[in-house]
């Protein structure tokens, strides 16, 4: 019985996400955690389906790193980049996933700043 409820759920789940579209672009914010670290946290948009997963980009001319991750069960994603050079700009952009589709990317700007 479990089973079949969890299996009802599930479907129920999936046809949401169908129904509701592709996710919308998502919002990006990036923080400067240490002196070699950007955080960057994920929010869905408020049109579209709720994305399952977000593939995020970061860059600058000589640094190339992308990084697909599952989204919470509120569609928002975290990722932690390390490995980046102080006082360097950095451009994030990033993509919503869902099963029925992509959102178009988002692109934002960020320069890794550390101060002690």
């Amino acid at each position: 019985m479990f089973t079949l409820i969890k299996l009802l759920f599930v479907a129920y789940v999936y046809m949401y996400m169908i129904f509701s579209g592709p996710p919308g672009a998502p919002s990006v914010v990036a923080n400067t955690i240490g002196p070699d670290m950007v955080q960057v946290v994920v929010n869905p948009s408020s049109s579209g389906g709720l994305p399952t997963s977000y593939n995020v980009t970061i860059s600058n001319s000589s640094y190339v790193y992308s990084n697909t991750t599952p989204a919470f069960p509120n569609g928002s994603a975290m990722i932690i980049f390390t490995g980046l050079t102080n006082s360097i700009n950095y451009t994030i952009s990033s993509v919503a996933i869902n099963c029925a589709g992509s959102s178009n990317p988002i692109t934002i700007y960020v320069s890794c700043m550390y101060y002690r």
